[in-house]
C-alpha cells in the first residue's frame, strides 16, 4: 500500500510550498520536513486531487497554435443537438476523445461535450470530424 509520503515525494519542494501556502500551514526547511508536515495534514483524498491540480495546470505554449495540432471547437448544446440531427445518430455513436486528452483539457470540456475537429486536408481542403469527450 501506498502512503501518504511516498505520494507526496513525488512531487518538486516548490509545489509543496505552495500546496501548503495555499492551505497556511508554514513550511520551512528541506523537503522532508515540508513532507512531514503536509503528511499529517493532508488525507489521500486531498494528495491525489492535488496530483491532478498540479499536473494539468496550463501548458507552457499553446498547444492549438502547434502546427499538427487541428483546430479544435467546443460546440454549444445547440450545436451539438444540430450536429446529432444532421448525422441522425446519438452521442454513443460518435467516435470519442478522451477528457485528459490536451488540448481537451484546454478547452475546459468535460465528458458529454462534443468536440468539432477541422484538419486540413490534400484532397478536400478542409475536413472537419466530431467527437464526443469521454
Amino acid at each position: 500500500m501506498v502512503t501518504k509520503r511516498q505520494l507526496l515525494s513525488k512531487f518538486k519542494v516548490v509545489e509543496l510550498k505552495k500546496v501548503a501556502k495555499d492551505r497556511g500551514v508554514e513550511v520551512k526547511g528541506s523537503k522532508a520536513e515540508i513532507l512531514d508536515v503536509l503528511t499529517e495534514e493532508l488525507s489521500k483524498d486531498d494528495i491525489f486531487q492535488l496530483k491532478t491540480e498540479i499536473h494539468v495546470e496550463k501548458p507552457t505554449f499553446n498547444l492549438t497554435e502547434h502546427v499538427f495540432v487541428p483546430g479544435h471547437v467546443l460546440l454549444t448544446q445547440e450545436e451539438a443537438q444540430a450536429v446529432l440531427s444532421r448525422f441522425n445518430c446519438t452521442k454513443q455513436q460518435l467516435p470519442k476523445i478522451r477528457f485528459n486528452d490536451p488540448v481537451i483539457k484546454m478547452l475546459g470540456a468535460t465528458p458529454g461535450d462534443i468536440i468539432r475537429i477541422t484538419r486540413d486536408s490534400p484532397t478536400a481542403g478542409k475536413a472537419v470530424y466530431y467527437r464526443v469527450v469521454v
